[in-house]
């Protein structure tokens, strides 16, 4: 929440003090608009929009599949193989997380399958 409330406040806080003449010695304000210390444009050039999206959009898609069931089935699936020896199981599972990856995003695959690789 404060890193919040920081962004919110470069927003607000102006980039000079030149409103202070009005409000300090009523005289009349003759400039134009003072400028805040962050602009829309420049955080709009600066963040990287996509790279949000996907990894929002994937840890939405891990959530949907621990809700929906799909990520107990897939790690019921993989408990079986836990008596395989170690590279054998690194196999599989790689080619299960290939394989699951051409339907959904690599974020929620990975959300789906570290936890149950860390239970075995």
């Amino acid at each position: 929440m404060p890193t919040i409330f920081v962004v919110v406040m470069c927003f607000v806080l102006p980039a000079n003090y030149a409103f202070l003449r009005y409000c300090l010695c009523k005289r009349p304000f003759t400039t134009a608009p003072t400028p805040s210390l962050v602009t829309w444009k420049f955080i709009q050039s600066k963040v990287p929009w996509g790279l949000i999206f996907l990894l929002g959009g994937g840890f939405a898609l891990a959530e949907g599949s621990k809700v929906s069931g799909m990520a107990s089935m897939i790690g019921n699936a993989l408990v079986v193989l836990k008596s395989l020896p170690h590279p054998l199981l690194l196999l599989v599972v790689i080619l299960v997380a290939v394989f699951l990856t051409a339907f959904s995003s690599n974020v929620a695959i990975a959300n789906i399958i570290i936890p149950v690789l860390a239970e075995m």
